[in-house]
C-alpha cells in the first residue's frame, strides 16, 4: 500500500510551502480561492515585472508556483498541507518518513496526534489508516474509517484501505460492501480492488460469489487474468474448498501457451502455499492436475509435502492416540516408503514387489488387519490421496481374496 506516498512525492515533490515566509498564493498576489484564469493572469503581470534576464531566481520562483497551481491535483495537495499549517506538517512528514523507511520507530501517540486533522487531507487519513493496520490498532482503525465515511471523505484510495482494515477486523460483510461500491465507481477497472474484493467474499464464505465474480474478472480483463487466475487459486488454498479448486484449476485447459508458461511458473508457488498452510488436499489436487498438463513441480515441494503431510507424520499421530497400533501399520508404512524412492534399476524393482508381496500376505492373514488398513485411509485421507492408485491396487488385491 505504500505506493500512496510514492504518488504524493512525485506529484507534490519536496516543496516547502513555507519556505521564506511565503506561499505560492502569496507569492502570485492572489488569493487561494483564484480561478484558473486569474492566475494565468497574475503569472503573465510577474514575469513582466521579473523578467528572466534580470530576476532569474525570482522568475524561477514564480514559475514554480504558478505550474504547480495551474495542475488540479498538485493544487489540491497543496491546499492540504497549507491548511494542516507547519507544525503538523512536520509531524504528518516525520511519521510517513518512519512508517515507510523506519517502521519500528512508529509509536501509536504519534498517529492520535493528528487526529484533529484527519478530516482536513486525504493524505493525513491515508497515513492513519495505514499506521493503524502495520500497528495492528484495528479497532481504533475502524472508529477512523467510520468517521471518514460518515463526513464523507473516502476517497478511492482511502475506501480500499478501509476495507482492508475491516476484513482485518473480521467485519467482512462492511468490507464488501466498501469493495462493492469502489469496484462499481472504477466500473471493476482496478484489479488490486478485485483481488481485494474475491478475498473477502472468500473470507465470508460466499464462495458461489467470488467464483462468478472471479470468472467474470478473468474474461474481462485477458492481460490480466494470469493474476486474477492466480489470487482466486490462492484464495481458495487459503479459505475454500476442493470443488471450489477443481472449477479455478479447469481455467488451465483455456489458456494460452504463454500463459501457461506462467501457470508452470505460479505451480510451484502455490504447492509451496499448500503445504504451509497445510492444506495437503489442495496440494495432492494441485499435483495432480499439473500432471495431467505435463506440468512439472519442484522436487523440493514434493519432499516437503511427503515429510509435512505424509504417512509417518500419521503413524506418529496414530501411535500417541492410540487409536491404530503401529505395529498393524508398519507394513504399510515400509510399502509406501519404497514407493517414495526411484524404481530405476533391478534391485529396487525387487524391493518394490518384495513390499508388495509383503503387505498382501500380511492383508490375507485375517481380517482384522483388512479392516486396519480400512480404518487408516478412513481415518488419514491426506495420504490415501497422494498415493490413491497405489492403494487402490491394494484393495483391488483384498477384493480378490476368498
Amino acid at each position: 500500500m505504500h505506493w500512496y506516498f510514492n504518488e504524493y512525492k512525485s506529484i507534490c515533490g519536496k516543496v516547502d510551502v513555507f519556505l521564506k515566509g511565503n506561499n505560492h498564493y502569496d507569492l502570485l498576489e492572489i488569493s487561494k480561492e483564484a480561478s484558473s484564469l486569474e492566475i494565468k493572469q497574475a503569472f503573465k503581470k510577474l514575469t513582466m515585472r521579473f523578467p528572466n534576464e534580470t530576476h532569474p531566481e525570482k522568475f524561477l520562483e514564480v514559475k514554480d508556483a504558478y505550474e504547480l497551481l495551474m495542475d488540479q491535483e498538485k493544487r489540491k495537495r497543496y491546499d492540504e498541507e497549507l491548511e494542516l499549517g507547519q507544525e503538523m506538517l512536520s509531524k504528518l512528514q516525520l511519521l510517513e518518513e518512519r512508517i515507510y523507511y523506519d517502521f519500528e520507530q512508529v509509536q501509536w501517540n504519534q498517529v492520535q496526534e493528528l487526529d484533529s486533522v484527519l478530516l482536513k487531507s486525504e493524505r493525513v487519513a491515508y497515513v492513519v489508516l495505514e499506521a493503524s493496520l502495520l500497528l495492528n490498532q484495528i479497532n481504533e482503525g475502524v472508529q477512523y474509517g467510520e468517521r471518514l465515511k460518515k463526513n464523507n471523505r473516502l476517497t478511492k484510495q482511502l475506501r480500499l484501505l478501509f476495507s482492508y482494515i475491516l476484513s482485518r477486523a473480521k467485519k467482512y460483510e462492511e468490507a464488501i460492501r466498501e469493495l462493492k461500491v469502489l469496484s462499481f465507481e472504477e466500473n471493476e477497472t482496478n484489479i488490486e480492488t478485485l483481488i481485494q474484493y474475491g478475498e473477502v467474499l472468500m473470507l465470508n464464505g460466499s464462495r458461489k460469489e467470488a467464483m462468478e465474480r472471479y470468472e467474470r474478472w478473468i474474461m474481462k480483463h485477458p492481460n490480466q487474468r494470469m493474476l486474477l487466475w492466480k489470487s482466486w487459486v490462492e484464495a481458495i488454498i487459503f479459505w475454500g474448498r476442493k470443488e471450489e479448486l477443481q472449477a479455478a484449476m479447469r481455467w488451465l485447459t483455456r489458456f494460452t501457451d504463454a500463459e501457461k508458461q506462467q501457470a508452470t511458473i505460479d505451480a510451484n508457488e502455490l504447492l509451496r502455499r499448500s503445504i504451509e498452510y497445510q492444506r495437503f488436499d489442495a496440494a495432492y489436487f494441485l499435483i495432480e492436475t499439473y500432471e495431467a498438463l505435463d506440468i512439472d513441480f519442484n522436487e523440493d515441494w514434493i519432499e516437503g509435502l511427503i515429510e509435512l503431510g505424509g504417512v509417518m507424520e500419521e503413524l506418529t499421530m496414530a501411535e500417541e492416540a492410540e487409536n491404530i497400533p503401529l505395529k498393524f501399520l508398519y507394513p504399510v508404512y515400509e510399502w509406501i516408503d519404497y514407493l517414495k524412492k526411484e524404481e530405476d534399476g533391478d534391485e529396487n524393482q525387487k524391493m518394490y514387489y518384495s513390499s508388495l508381496e509383503y503387505l498382501y500376505k500380511w492383508l490375507h492373514e485375517n481380517k482384522t488387519n483388512r479392516a486396519w488398513i480400512t480404518k487408516f485411509c478412513l481415518l488419514y485421507p491426506k495420504s490415501y490421496q497422494y498415493r490413491k492408485r497405489d492403494y487402490d491396487e491394494i484393495f483391488n488385491l483384498i477384493g480378490s481374496m476368498k
